[in-house]
């Protein structure tokens, strides 16, 4: 099922844009030969991370907590053990940066939607 509802969202992209889904990373690579080293045209494609973990030990810190609050995640989680990833995240003895991204738009989803379990 959930194949099937991936490859219709892919055809519906294609036929929608006029485009393949293709990797478009071999043409790239192509046409920056001569301005690239060599060894960076060979090696494999990375992706990119926003800092998110970054943010979160400084500004976004605020708006995450209160986020949990607004939302009242206090009812699906519990509260010491968020504490507790908040506290090993800003000791830097784990990186929770993308937990805590994932709880702050749900609590800022809640806050605004009342949604409940």
């Amino acid at each position: 099922m959930v194949r099937t509802i991936f490859e219709s969202c892919r055809s519906s992209r294609e036929t929608l844009s006029g485009k393949s889904s293709e990797s478009t990373t071999p043409r790239t690579k192509r046409s920056q030969r001569g301005t690239l080293p060599a060894e960076t045209l060979r090696r494999a494609k990375r992706g990119f991370n926003a800092p998110v973990s970054h943010w979160f030990n400084g500004p976004l810190e605020a708006v995450g907590r209160r986020a949990f609050d607004e939302g009242a995640l206090g009812e699906w989680f519990e509260p010491r053990e968020v504490d507790r990833v908040w506290s090993e995240h800003r000791a830097g003895s784990a990186d929770h940066g993308l937990l805590l991204f994932a709880m702050t738009g749900l609590g800022l989803w809640r806050s605004r939607t009342g949604a409940t379990l």
